[in-house]
């Protein structure tokens, strides 16, 4: 009776363990399955971050192309300044020439 007993033990003892590897096995399966999802986001997260980079650089880019394009402009509205300054100057001149000569044409 004692080594039935005994045997009825360990096969219940058996049986459980079995059962706990089964859940344990369950455990894994999830534990992997989320793993791999947990994988898959870091990679999808990984390539928007590249983008996002990669946006960023654009946008620095574009920013640094804008600022020498104004600096650019603002050169030429300098020249252009000055252009129209002379022309001014020398229109002036002209007029200044103009009527001396009409004054001159006059005396005469």
């Amino acid at each position: 009776d004692l080594q039935r007993s005994q045997v009825g033990s360990l096969e219940a003892a058996n049986t459980l363990l079995l059962s706990s590897e089964a859940k344990m096995q369950h455990k894994i399966s999830e534990v992997t399955e989320h793993l791999s999802i947990a994988q898959a986001l870091q990679h999808t997260s990984s390539v928007q971050l590249m983008q996002l980079q990669r946006t960023e650089c654009e946008y620095v880019s574009s920013v640094q192309q804008a600022h020498t394009a104004l600096h650019i402009l603002s050169r030429q509205v300098e020249r252009l300044d000055c252009a129209l300054i002379k022309v001014q100057r020398q229109a002036k001149e002209k007029e200044a020439v103009v009527e001396m000569q009409a004054s001159a044409y006059l005396v005469h």
